[in-house]
């Protein structure tokens, strides 16, 4: 599923809205908002919104239930899978939200890559020529694993590009889908929320 650039804002916004720390903030009286039309189409995302980030919040603290599937995928162990803290990361070469996120997990990949308790895994719905191109062109430090897209959907819950999921012992720690608005915004995601909040 291809976010479009009007869910990622919405996406943005309420994320802003839900992580904004009134303390830091001085109380201000704002003008009460106009009235406005809302059209179908924004109920529709907004619903879609809503839903995803209620089943998401709902899916945290429970195993996550794709560990076979992710190491079927992956080549990589299940019983490593569960056993380190995993860092995933679905993203795709043509989403914008995407790669306003690549300095943050390029970022984290360093951090992480002599970790013998984490596991940085990039998987993209991509085909390997793409997946390879994207990694020239981007310099990354990692490559992405090709993965079909309904199976990407399947890992990522269906929650679009890019989702990030960390998994703590094949438990559910957190899921942030739809990116940010700004490199600076989604670096200082990866290093404070999730470098510094899994550690």
């Amino acid at each position: 599923m291809i976010v479009s650039l009007k869910s990622v804002l919405l996406v943005v916004l309420i994320f802003m809205m839900a992580h904004c720390d009134s303390t830091t903030v001085p109380e201000k009286k704002l003008p009460l908002p106009l009235k406005t039309k809302v059209s179908a189409s924004d109920s529709v995302v907004q619903s879609e919104i809503k839903k995803h980030l209620k089943k998401s919040t709902a899916l945290i603290g429970t195993r996550y239930p794709f560990l076979g599937l992710l190491s079927q995928e992956t080549g990589i162990a299940s019983d490593i899978l569960s056993q380190r803290v995993v860092i995933l990361n679905f993203s795709f070469s043509s989403c914008r939200p995407c790669i306003l996120e690549l300095d943050g997990l390029k970022l984290l990949y360093e951090k992480l890559k002599d970790n013998k308790n984490a596991l940085f895994i990039s998987i993209t719905p991509d085909d390997s020529s793409t997946s390879n191109e994207f990694v020239k062109q981007y310099n990354l430090p990692y490559t992405p694993i090709p993965v079909k897209r309904v199976i990407c959907s399947k890992l990522n819950f269906e929650n679009g590009y890019p989702t990030n999921i960390i998994l703590k012992a094949g438990t559910i720690k957190k899921i942030h889908s739809g990116g940010f608005a700004t490199k600076q915004q989604s670096s200082d995601f990866f290093n404070e929320r999730i470098y510094h909040g899994n550690r």
